[in-house]
């Protein structure tokens, strides 16, 4: 819900966040989403060193919470943009050195969030990519 919270509240520009959770060591099963930290809502600062701070102090935060983190969520500015950016795919391989291999990245689609509220379609619209034989693919 914050995830998508975020991403209305902010609907006329990119918001990214950290997903918080648990990931298995052997790595034979799926990361488990707890909860979200929303960061920013504006493309310039997933680059700047607020990312480093954001990305320490969620660290943090998780650790005191029995938590780590196991991914980031996007919504593109655009309403029919829905692909990963290289930056969001730097993001999720800094999460991957850092925290988890088993990190994934979750697209909000705008376009699919636009039609849910409509009531035109009944699937969430999200996109969850993983890192498989060194690209980020969807899943």
């Amino acid at each position: 819900v914050k995830m998508v919270m975020h991403a209305a509240k902010y609907a006329h520009g990119e918001v990214t966040g950290l997903l918080l959770g648990h990931a298995e060591p052997s790595g034979t099963q799926p990361v488990m989403i707890e909860d979200v930290i929303p960061l920013f809502h504006k493309t310039e600062s997933k680059t700047s060193p607020l990312l480093e701070v954001a990305l320490a102090q969620v660290e943090s935060y998780a650790s005191t919470k029995g938590v780590q983190i196991v991914g980031l969520y996007q919504a593109n500015e655009r309403n029919d943009d829905g692909d990963l950016h290289l930056d969001t795919k730097r993001i999720g391989d800094v999460i991957r050195e850092k925290s988890t291999q088993q990190a994934c990245i979750i697209i909000i689609d705008n376009e699919g969030f636009t039609n849910l509220l409509s009531g035109e379609i009944s699937e969430l619209p999200f996109k969850a990519y993983l890192r498989k034989g060194g690209e980020w693919t969807a899943s």
